[in-house]
């Protein structure tokens, strides 16, 4: 997801695809606070990376242009 943030924040690449099925920022591991009164445990992330564009929070990442079966079965690389 990162990588994605990067290359598309900074123009570098543009994403095909159908999109909007993974948040844009990202958590770095999580860790867990047992509530002793409930028993129940709290998890909570170490850090937060947020895209370089500063999208709102909870945005899901989006492709720039539409997946084309012609072009990628024309295309070796894909």
């Amino acid at each position: 997801m990162l990588f994605a943030n990067v290359m598309q924040d900074f123009g570098f690449a543009t994403l095909v695809g159908t999109g909007g099925a993974a948040r844009r920022s990202q958590s770095g591991g999580v860790y867990g606070v047992p509530l002793p009164q409930s028993g129940l445990t709290l998890w909570i992330p170490r850090f937060v990376l947020d895209p370089p564009d500063g999208a709102p929070k909870g945005a899901l990442l989006n492709a720039q242009a539409p997946w084309n079966q012609r072009a990628a079965t024309a295309c070796p690389a894909l």
